[in-house]
């Protein structure tokens, strides 16, 4: 691991898969969502937009956390700075962005509606925002900054050694079992057990 561009690069686009992967859960799960909604699937979407923000926001911070702990270790050489999760969030969501781009500033005539659902496709972990601050096309792009907040979180947190789960086990008082791994006893028979 250096402190090149290129694994600059490498490591922003964990963030882009991780969206990636939320909107391939959403496209599995869509049809059933979409279909016990009935004729107003707006509020079962906004529910179901939450819960995909929830997993993309987990896998954004583990990704972001486990990847500060390496980065922080001396031998790569690369003393990172909270900053730097930041801006990978940023550069990760570039590739969203552009297709939010693209995809609003097409001239449709007439298919305004096709033009914002698509949109909404493309923004779905962020959508449940979209939709509590209105309805305007530069609200779903703007959203996607909270995306790399949580990246900025990630980082942070693994910089320094903040670990969430811990700390909620701690609040609610919870220790968990420390498991103890008992050595097998050496029998002297085979694999076969002769």
């Amino acid at each position: 691991m250096d402190n090149s561009f290129k694994t600059f690069l490498q490591h922003a686009m964990k963030i882009t898969l991780d969206y990636l992967s939320g909107l391939f859960i959403f496209a599995i799960f869509s049809y059933p969502i979409l279909n016990l909604s009935g004729d107003h699937p707006g509020r079962v979407v906004r529910w179901a937009s939450f819960i995909l923000f929830l997993i993309v926001f987990a896998l954004i911070y583990k990704d972001m956390q486990e990847m500060a702990i390496r980065e922080k270790r001396p031998q790569y050489e690369i003393y990172p700075t909270p900053l730097r999760g930041f801006l990978l969030g940023l550069t990760g969501l570039v590739p969203v962005w552009l297709m939010q781009l693209i995809v609003s500033l097409i001239p449709l005539k007439d298919l305004d509606t096709l033009q914002l659902r698509i949109l909404q496709v493309i923004s779905v972990p962020v959508y449940w925002i979209s939709s509590l601050l209105g309805t305007s096309k530069l609200l779903y792009p703007t959203t996607l900054l909270l995306l790399a907040g949580m990246a900025f979180l990630g980082y942070w947190a693994g910089l320094k050694e903040f670990y969430l789960m811990k700390r909620f086990y701690k609040l609610i008082g919870y220790t968990p079992k420390v498991r103890i791994r008992k050595p097998r006893k050496k029998t002297g028979k085979g694999f076969w057990g002769m």
